[in-house]
């Protein structure tokens, strides 16, 4: 059996196989390896942060979207109330100033006499006490005032029964 150390033109893998240019290779390749797991993980980390950013930056965006939408909804609501608002004070205004003239035109309606009969019937029982003292008012008054009197007081009594 012939020794492996004999024959120089094989190859001889081992201990016996490094030499200096061999080391030089592999220290070379073993650099090159490391460099590029660096490089690599330099990559990753720098990708990462750079999704991170991102990822901050949307958040940020989105949520000054929110507040701004926030605000906007506030503003529109106060728009909203202060419009209704100044429409049911409108609207109380005008009601009251209706109210108003409508009481005055019925104020100014029961002055005058004889239009209604809630009217006519206060008028006659002012001149009830006038019609029972018909003759303190004969000694006051001429014979034509007498006779206005006595037929307004027929007219009194009518519209007694009648009510």
């Amino acid at each position: 059996v012939e020794s492996t150390q004999s024959t120089g033109d094989l190859p001889v893998f081992g201990r016996i196989d490094v030499n200096p240019e061999r080391v030089k290779e592999m220290r070379k390749r073993a650099k090159e390896v490391m460099n590029h797991q660096i490089k690599t993980a330099e990559q990753k980390k720098l990708f990462k942060d750079t999704e991170k950013q991102e990822a901050v930056k949307f958040e940020v965006d989105m949520l000054s979207r929110a507040k701004t939408e926030t605000r906007d909804d506030c503003y529109r609501k106060y728009l909203i109330r202060k419009s209704v608002q100044e429409n049911l004070e409108k609207s109380w205004t005008t009601q009251h100033q209706l109210k108003m003239s409508r009481d005055h035109a019925e104020l100014t309606h029961r002055r005058k006499p004889g239009l209604i009969l809630l009217d006519q019937w206060d008028r006659i029982a002012a001149f009830g006490p006038m019609r029972q003292n018909t003759k303190d008012v004969i000694n006051a008054r001429n014979a034509a005032t007498i006779r206005e009197l006595q037929i307004f007081g027929r007219r009194v009594d009518t519209l007694l029964v009648l009510g």
